[in-house]
């Protein structure tokens, strides 16, 4: 059973089409996605951390599923980031 549960996600894509005035030939592409997500051990204390492991595998690929899109192209440059409250 998976304890992941999203509320919401947030997708952005970045294309830079000037550089210092310049026109850019091929515009590079950076996609950042997001989600805020239920934390199964909010509110108590957990001694073993472990059954969450799951959960960051399965956020992480979902997330990157989310930024592969038709538009997205393999100029892309991944950056994974989590941010814990």
């Amino acid at each position: 059973m998976s304890l992941l549960s999203i509320r919401k996600t947030h997708v952005l894509l970045e294309e830079i089409y000037q550089e210092m005035g310049q026109n850019v030939d091929s515009p590079p592409r950076k996609v950042t996605v997001a989600a805020v997500i239920h934390n199964p051990c909010a509110g108590e204390y957990q001694e073993d951390l472990k059954p969450l492991y799951g959960l960051g595998e399965e956020i992480g690929g979902y997330l990157a599923e989310k930024g592969d899109r038709p538009w997205a192209s393999s100029r892309i440059r991944w950056k994974a980031m989590v941010k814990a409250p």
